[in-house]
């Protein structure tokens, strides 16, 4: 059984904003009993993936078809997050001091569309 079905609210949203698995099991109103049997896991599995120190020793099958029980990317999923290597850290961290350098491009607070305009970096895009 797929659990997609989403209050009538959320249904035109996309499914690229992070949340939790509290999250959509509150949003369904369903208990833990019930959201762990639809989602084919147990309960314990299911309070394995909601504690932070536990949710590493679930199996990335799980994970996966955590996620596409509920009609969602895994990484739209705050608890199937992966924790990144030292080696992607310090790619981003290079990368955040590149775009220092550079600046950012501004956006246009109206449509959320870039400008083309460069602006130094720390300051915010929608400023100035």
């Amino acid at each position: 059984m797929t659990i997609v079905a989403q209050p009538e609210a959320l249904q035109d949203a996309p499914n690229l904003l992070l949340c939790s698995l509290r999250d959509l099991q509150r949003q369904r109103y369903m208990t833990d009993k019930e959201f762990a049997r639809a989602l084919e896991i147990d309960e314990k599995t299911l309070r394995r993936l909601n504690d932070p120190d536990q949710r590493h020793s679930v199996s990335v099958v799980t994970k996966r078809r955590v996620a596409a029980k509920l009609g969602r990317p895994p990484h739209t999923i705050a608890e199937l997050l992966w924790t990144p290597s030292e080696v992607y850290l310090a790619a981003v961290d290079a990368r955040f001091a590149e775009a220092q350098t550079l600046g950012v491009v501004a956006a246009d607070p109206a449509t959320g569309r870039p400008t083309g305009r460069r602006v130094p970096w720390p300051e915010r895009a929608d400023e100035g």
